[in-house]
């Protein structure tokens, strides 16, 4: 029936049965679990107590040092043990360092010193003893590093350095080659000129041998001619040299016997005529310019530093020789010389063109040289003393421009240049003991003896006798402190 209601079966295992049993079942399991949990976790810590052991005699007492403890941490990151994490370092370190992973310490330290040592004593370093055992190898390898930057710096600027000069050399080069074409240029030029003359250096020669084959033809026949013309000039010359000696003989006789009859006039009248006469005039003579020109030269027998002097065109020469200016000759040519004005003339009487010149050293004959008798004493420096040097000065300035000193006076003496008669000093008894003085009285005696005699024979002969400053005007020398000074060479 549709609302019937099954009959249950009852049974003696109800659902209380069925909780208490799961309980039961569940307190077991629960029982067990804890008891297995106990005996792990004790299982446990004594596995830990032993790792700690094992890591205590690993590390020994350095457990708490930071590195050892941040290797552990690395080694626990990792999941593996510090011993296997160091031995990876050691393996890393080793191959960074040698190369080869498999090097222990001492293996490496032994490598490390064996190469400190070589750098040391290789010298190929700047400074080995930066470089040491205890230098660790980070910084040896940053010395190193310098060291290679410096030297590949170097190297660097070397290179640039030669790049730069490769340039300029390649470019000198090229300038060179320039030159050197264009001189090969020039010098194929100068080849072909030099051919050319070389060529007209031939013709020239040829020319020119032909040429001085007949002019040495006519240079033998000339010399044939002068040998000839030589020979006849020299038996010319004999002959005149014959004739000119009978000559002198004749005039030597005509002057002996003129002198004889010939009566001295007044001093100073017809005597000085001689000396009086110029022996030449200027020709050139500009007003202001110290240099004039004379007309006697080397032919005349002028020779430099020859005074003269000069004397007005159109008046006398006056009696005592002294002229308006004195000049001296610097340049002498064949027939005319060149002179500078010593004593300058007056203002109103400048030296002019036709002026005369005068000195008696200046032969006016060349048959013979104008002869001196030079006496008495001398005073050249007009200091109102004698000069015992002034005698040879005399004589010396005579012959150096052709004057001729004779001893004694005759009839072939032209002047007798008289200085200050010598006089005889009046000794006492006590100089009188004195035999130098008395041989210089002696000599003075004999002296003014002479001197009185020349006088005497010039005057009786009609031989002009010249006093000291006569001389001296006479020969173009100014008279006064310097006059001893233009006597000399």
């Amino acid at each position: 029936m549709a609302g019937a209601r099954p009959q249950q079966r009852v049974s003696g295992i109800t659902g209380v049965h069925v909780w208490l049993i799961v309980f039961v079942a569940l307190f077991l399991a629960s029982t067990t679990f804890l008891v297995l949990m106990f005996t792990g976790q004790e299982q446990l810590r004594q596995e830990v107590a032993s790792a700690q052991n094992k890591v205590k005699a690993a590390v020994g007492g350095d457990a708490g040092v930071p590195a050892i403890s941040a290797m552990q941490s690395q080694a626990a990151t990792a999941n593996i043990s510090l011993a296997k994490h160091m031995y990876n370092n050691m393996r890393t370190l080793a191959t960074r360092l040698t190369g080869v992973a498999d090097d222990n310490v001492q293996t490496i330290d032994t490598k490390w010193n064996a190469l400190v040592d070589d750098i040391a004593s290789g010298g190929k370093v700047p400074s080995p003893e930066q470089i040491g055992r205890a230098t660790g190898a980070i910084p040896a390898l940053q010395q190193m590093y310098e060291w290679y930057k410096a030297d590949f710096d170097a190297k660097t600027q070397a290179v640039t350095t030669l790049d730069e000069t490769n340039k300029q050399l390649e470019q000198a080069q090229a300038r060179n080659k320039e030159l050197d074409e264009g001189f090969k240029a020039k010098l194929d030029d100068l080849a072909k000129k030099v051919a050319s003359i070389a060529s007209e250096k031939d013709e020239f020669t040829k020319a020119k041998t032909a040429e001085i084959d007949d002019l040495g033809k006519n240079i033998s026949a000339k010399k044939d001619e002068l040998t000839k013309m030589a020979a006849d000039m020299r038996q010319q010359s004999d002959t005149h040299q014959a004739a000119m000696a009978k000559y002198e003989q004749t005039m030597s006789q005509q002057s002996e016997l003129l002198a004889a009859y010939r009566s001295p006039g007044p001093e100073g009248t017809n005597e000085l005529d001689i000396a009086r006469r110029p022996v030449g005039k200027v020709l050139r003579a500009r007003p202001g310019d110290p240099i004039v020109h004379i007309d006697l030269g080397k032919s005349d027998g002028v020779k430099l530093g020859m005074p003269f002097s000069v004397y007005s065109f159109g008046k006398p020469v006056p009696p005592d020789g002294h002229g308006k200016s004195t000049i001296e000759v610097v340049n002498v040519g064949p027939h005319t010389a060149e002179c500078r004005i010593v004593t300058p003339p007056p203002v109103d009487e400048p030296i002019l063109e036709d002026d005369f010149v005068g000195n008696i050293l200046l032969s006016r004959t060349h048959a013979r040289r104008p002869r001196f008798v030079v006496i008495g004493d001398f005073d050249s420096d007009y200091d109102g003393a004698m000069d015992p040097a002034a005698y040879d000065k005399i004589t010396a300035f005579i012959k150096r421009f052709g004057g001729e000193v004779v001893d004694d006076v005759d009839a072939s003496t032209d002047y007798v240049v008289r200085g200050h008669r010598p006089e005889a000093a009046k000794g006492t008894t006590t100089a009188a003991k004195d035999q130098t003085a008395v041989t210089r009285a002696r000599r003075a005696a004999k002296d003014s003896v002479f001197y009185d005699r020349c006088i005497r024979q010039g005057q009786a002969l009609g031989i002009p006798r010249l006093s000291q400053d006569q001389f001296f005007n006479f020969v173009g020398i100014e008279l006064g402190r310097r006059t001893g000074e233009r006597l000399e060479p």
